[in-house]
């Protein structure tokens, strides 16, 4: 974020009046922005100093930490929506198999690696090892899946919190240990 004269801290002069609940920054071009608001998403090229409302009503869940202008999300207007990948910095989105999701993961040592799902009412669990060209549903049958974060030194390695366990899975998702 951009501080400057005639600008509030954090240099989100244009949206003072559209309450913003996250933001990405994108992880080639640190000028690259993405901020939610009750509409939907908006984008800054130049550090924040002006934003950008885009039409489609999406709610990014994560940036590709080595393709810039990669974005993940998911359809803000439908409760449960499916993820949705854009290339171009988020003008247009395309779906995926992955029918109901409000998180990705993507392995930030092995980026290739991606992970989707949907937290709440017993949880699913989706993962990708092409960067989201294709998609496979794990075997996630713990209930609610509360966090879910990659292991570095594996790109099948994950931790998952469920309401009160914590699991372990060396393949993906396919198998769990508590």
């Amino acid at each position: 974020m951009r501080s400057g004269e005639n600008l509030d801290p954090w240099g989100f002069h244009e949206l003072q009046t559209i309450p913003w609940s996250s933001y990405l920054v994108d992880a080639v071009d640190p000028f690259l922005l993405y901020t939610t608001w009750y509409g939907g998403l908006a984008r800054s090229r130049d550090g924040g100093m002006s934003w950008q409302t885009l039409e489609d009503a999406v709610y990014p869940l994560a940036a590709d930490p080595v393709r810039s202008g990669r974005l993940f999300g998911t359809q803000a207007t439908v409760q449960d929506g499916g993820l949705l990948i854009s290339e171009d910095r988020g003008d247009t989105w395309s779906p995926t198999p992955v029918d109901t999701a409000n998180f990705v993961l993507v392995n930030p040592a092995y980026p290739q690696y991606l992970y989707s799902g949907f937290a709440y009412r017993g949880g699913s669990l989706w993962r990708s090892g092409d960067g989201g060209r294709t998609w496979v549903k794990s075997r996630w049958t713990h209930g609610s899946l509360w966090d879910l974060v990659a292991d570095p030194r594996s790109p099948l390695g994950l931790y998952a919190t469920s309401w009160a366990s914590l699991w372990h899975s060396e393949d993906g998702g396919d198998t769990w240990k508590e």
